[in-house]
């Protein structure tokens, strides 16, 4: 068995490539840093148990590339080492030439590659055709979302994932078999409507923001920061927020095709911000499968006992569960049948055993057998320990640092390659060379005090990626003028589609005051005309279908069957499911129709698509009340029902009192652990008058008749809301109390109860 050392500071690479080495049935051992290279070799030579093969990026903390290998060439007894590096800096054939020479390298990997390339280094071999290719391209009703992204992270591909169903187009990028950049069709998932819900910018703003950047010729967030609508750095968190949620609505597709193109490069306008495909799976699973519903489907392998892939334990590091889960998991083998492993386990650690259970079956990891089973002994010893690894409090920097990184980098993004030397477009080759050097001096990772590690080191490296594709680019004539004729073609085309996306916008609107005027006619035409104008916004063909639909209902049709076209609506609603707008409008459509349970159902998964939304509270709000107005005459229908209800609520009351009542003693006795929380932060989700925590619990005082008019969903929401801010004060449970009328409502993440 080949004994490998694995040197390479990005903790993700690191983990993937030694991953793909175990699974060749290789000896793997990691070290994230030079210095700690050095020592584990010197350790394993002095023990008898030498390294046959080490595997070293040439970009490294505390010891770089070159100089463990310089140190190796020096010490005699690594003579038989075979040697390979990786890198992502050192591209030229004569920096690679020189490499392989000076150091003994047999073989020089540059960055980004496919793992296949590393395998063919190692055995010595050339590259057969994949065996997986059917993976690169098909239909998601037969290949699921989540195994294509698996296929992806497995093989360490990078390029480009399209998710194409009907006029939508989603388009994922992936460095090394993580998702480092996404972007939409969709004008509901564009930036500038992230933006606008994330808070970080007004709808007015952003309107701004469109029109000005055709005129000044500046990208969108360029013309954001220089409008000061936001800072540089808060352009960064929205930015990455905006991906995350594009990227989590991304696992959300469950019809169309979907193609995957091999890149060697990833377009240089792109921001590199490395995500965690297994997080963002369990957090799209949480938006499409209930605690009820996965209760349910674990129900049906109770009494049964898992058959581990030899990936199953590689993988649960990088899921970031508490200890006591992760433990669970790891221990879960052949032999303990699920109920066995969930019975001594609290709820929270149940649900979280269940949600990693039901993605890991879904990518294959895992199946069920009805009686116990031999597992083989290769897969309890087929992962490297990266529990310090994964440690992300080791891998923090300062606020001030990380800012000033992020601002950096969001100039470097829109910046062509003369801008991102700061440059003259007729610059002579003295002026490149000058401004090259200046410039990878100033993003340096050793220019920061005290050094950067974790995200910040990643977009470090690829800032000086970018100036060394500029640099080779602009310093050769032939491809310097191919690249100014390029700069000039793309930006024609930019100010083109900006403009087909402003008109678009301005029909749109004229429509919405045509809509709220109820001519439904005249706005079906002026939707219709803001799709043909920019096919990408399915919202405006939502809303155009919406005005026919309204027409119809308006009219006396015996042969329209409403049912049955209000149905197609929601499945049309579904199937563009990654914006609020398709449920919200058959939401109304119902409730048009008088089918009010149909259209709460609708609201509510609105909501949960955008907790935040008013629009969406209100529509639930009068719902109660007109739902509540129009089914009055029910209560005539039986003498005895008022009484059966009056009593059975009586009965729950009882027998819910006397816990309630303990817990609230226990929590409201004076003690020093009792502390107020400041409740300014809360109050734009409920009238809230104050917030007093102790332990995990929290009791917030509201005002009078503050939860009446809420809707269920809606208190909901706001409740998560509420536990989202406050959960880092350790808080995961909310008693909820009106001035005057004492406790109305108790939640935490799981549900939600009124009394």
């Amino acid at each position: 068995m080949l004994k490998v050392l694995v040197v390479e500071d990005d903790k993700y690479l690191n983990k993937l490539l030694s991953d793909h080495l175990l699974n060749m049935e290789m000896e793997v051992v990691s070290a994230i840093d030079g210095q700690n290279a050095w020592e584990k070799l010197q350790e394993a030579q002095k023990n008898g148990q030498a390294f046959q093969m080490i595997v070293v990026d040439m970009l490294l903390p505390r010891l770089m590339g070159a100089e463990l290998l310089t140190k190796i060439n020096d010490q005699s007894e690594f003579d038989g080492l075979r040697r390979i590096a990786i890198s992502g800096v050192y591209k030229s054939e004569d920096d690679i030439n020189q490499i392989k020479m000076l150091h003994s390298v047999e073989a020089y990997l540059t960055k980004p590659f496919d793992l296949e390339y590393l395998s063919s280094a190692i055995l010595q071999k050339e590259i057969q055709a994949s065996s997986n290719q059917m993976l690169k391209n098909g239909h998601l009703n037969e290949f699921n979302i989540e195994r294509v992204f698996y296929h992806i992270y497995s093989q360490g591909l990078t390029g480009c994932l399209r998710l194409i169903y009907e006029e939508q187009h989603r388009r994922v990028f992936f460095l090394n078999g993580h998702p480092i950049s996404a972007d939409s069709s969709s004008v509901g998932e564009s930036f500038g409507e992230s933006l606008v819900k994330l808070a970080f910018i007004t709808k007015e703003k952003r309107e701004q923001a469109s029109r000005e950047m055709v005129k000044a010729g500046l990208h969108f967030g360029e013309m954001l920061v220089q409008m000061k609508a936001i800072s540089k750095d808060d352009l960064f968190r929205a930015l990455r927020k905006h991906t995350y949620q594009l990227l989590v609505n991304v696992f959300l597709t469950r019809q169309g095709r979907f193609e995957f193109e091999s890149l060697h490069e990833i377009p240089s306008h792109l921001p590199r911000i490395e995500f965690n495909p297994f997080i963002l799976m369990l957090s799209a699973q949480e938006k499409l499968i209930s605690v009820e519903a996965l209760a349910s489907l674990a129900n049906i392998h109770m009494e049964s006992f898992p058959m581990r892939n030899s990936r199953y334990l590689q993988l649960l590091p990088l899921l970031r569960l508490d200890p006591v889960a992760l433990e669970a998991l790891k221990s879960f083998h052949s032999k303990i049948s699920l109920r066995s492993l969930l019975k001594e386990l609290a709820s929270n650690h149940r649900m979280s055993i269940l949600r990693v259970l039901y993605l890991f079956e879904d990518m294959s990891l895992i199946s069920w057998s009805a009686v116990p089973t031999v597992e083989k002994e290769t897969i309890a010893a087929n992962e490297v320990d990266f529990s310090d690894t994964f440690d992300e409090g080791k891998q923090a920097n300062s606020k001030d640092i990380e800012d000033q990184i992020f601002s950096r980098y969001m100039d470097t993004l829109n910046q062509d390659f003369f801008q991102i030397l700061n440059i003259d477009i007729e610059a002579s080759n003295k002026e490149i060379d000058a401004a090259y050097r200046e410039a990878r001096a100033r993003f340096h990772p050793d220019s920061f005090v005290g050094g950067v590690s974790g995200q910040s080191r990643r977009i470090l490296d690829d800032i000086l990626e970018r100036l060394d594709r500029a640099y080779q680019t602009l310093s050769e004539p032939d491809s310097r003028k191919e690249y100014s004729q390029t700069l000039k073609r793309l930006s024609a085309d930019s100010v083109a589609d900006s403009k087909r996306y402003l008109q678009a916008q301005d029909n749109f609107r004229e429509a919405m005051k045509l809509l709220s005027q109820e001519k439904f006619d005249d706005a079906k035409l002026g939707f219709e005309k803001a799709f043909l104008t920019w096919r990408a916004g399915i919202e405006y063909r939502l809303y155009a279908e919406y005005c026919q639909l309204r027409m119809k209902l308006g009219e006396s049709d015996l042969k329209f069957d409403v049912i049955k076209n209000l149905q197609k609506y929601k499945d049309m609603a579904s199937n563009y499911r990654q914006s609020e707008v398709g449920f919200l409008l058959a939401g109304h459509l119902y409730r048009v129709a008088e089918n009010y349970e149909e259209a709460r159902t609708c609201y509510t998964k609105a909501l949960d698509l955008n907790p935040q939304s008013q629009d969406i509270q209100n529509a639930l709000t009068s719902l109660a009340r007109e739902s509540g107005s129009k089914i009055d005459w029910k209560k005539k229908l039986s003498v005895a029902s008022p009484y059966l209800k009056k009593a059975a609520i009586y009965l729950a009351l009882l027998a819910a009192t006397g816990g309630l009542i303990n817990q609230k003693n226990q929590f409201m006795k004076p003690d020093l652990e009792v502390r107020d929380i400041d409740i300014k932060d809360y109050q734009s989700i409920l009238p809230i008058l104050t917030i007093r925590k102790k332990d995990d619990m929290a009791k917030i005082e509201l005002e009078l008749d503050a939860l009446k008019d809420i809707p269920d969903p809606v208190l909901r929401s706001k409740c998560l809301q509420i536990l989202a801010q406050i959960e880092s004060s350790g808080v995961d449970r909310l008693y909820l109390i009106e001035r005057g009328k004492g406790l109305k409502a108790f939640c935490n993440h799981e549900q939600t109860k009124r009394f």
